[in-house]
């Protein structure tokens, strides 16, 4: 069985329903135990974390990472499970041949982020700005497209404030199509 995600109470019960049946599972957290991911609520977080979250990790029979680095965070936390390393997105070779050429549509600079529209844990914010300090000194446009979680509308006030909303696109996600496809 795999457990997709972290900090959450409905994954620990299944853990310890699965780890009380004998039932092997590996936790995929899709993200990392970084130091930083502690700050925001810290106490709530620090219980969080020595009273379930270690214990889900600990008895896994792996930890899927999506960097091999970020196993050097487990290991600062005292979680030494096996891991496995997935990356999240696609690769050259699966886009075909011309996947290593840039693609340049005259000095347009296009860009497309494809996951949950969850902007604290995405930075989707600070990517928008980033697009706003560009528009001056090139032709961007950003396409945001997957499930809102809540931060849309926030992300589309923030185009406004920044006067590129002809340059932000969302769309709806896409589940029938492959990420090279998109």
């Amino acid at each position: 069985v795999i457990l997709n995600g972290s900090f959450h109470p409905s994954m620990y019960a299944l853990a310890r329903l699965l780890f009380k049946n004998r039932i092997p599972y590996v936790v995929a957290p899709h993200m990392a135990y970084h130091p930083d991911l502690f700050r925001q609520r810290p106490i709530l977080k620090r219980l969080y974390w020595r009273g379930l979250e270690r214990r889900l990790l600990v008895r896994a029979c792996a930890i899927q990472l999506l960097n091999a680095e970020h196993g050097a965070f487990l290991h600062a936390l005292g979680v030494d499970n096996s891991t496995l390393v997935v990356a999240n997105g696609c690769f050259a070779r699966q886009a075909g041949r011309d996947a290593k050429k840039p693609r340049v549509h005259g000095s347009q600079v296009r860009l497309f982020f494809f996951g949950r529209i969850d902007s604290y844990p995405k930075a989707l914010d600070v990517l928008i700005s980033a697009v706003a300090a560009l528009v001056p000194h090139r032709n961007v446009t950003l396409t945001l497209q997957g499930p809102d979680q809540g931060s849309r509308q926030l992300l589309v006030r923030k185009a406004a404030e920044l006067s590129i909303t002809d340059r932000v696109t969302f769309l709806e996600p896409d589940y029938t199509s492959s990420p090279v496809a998109l």
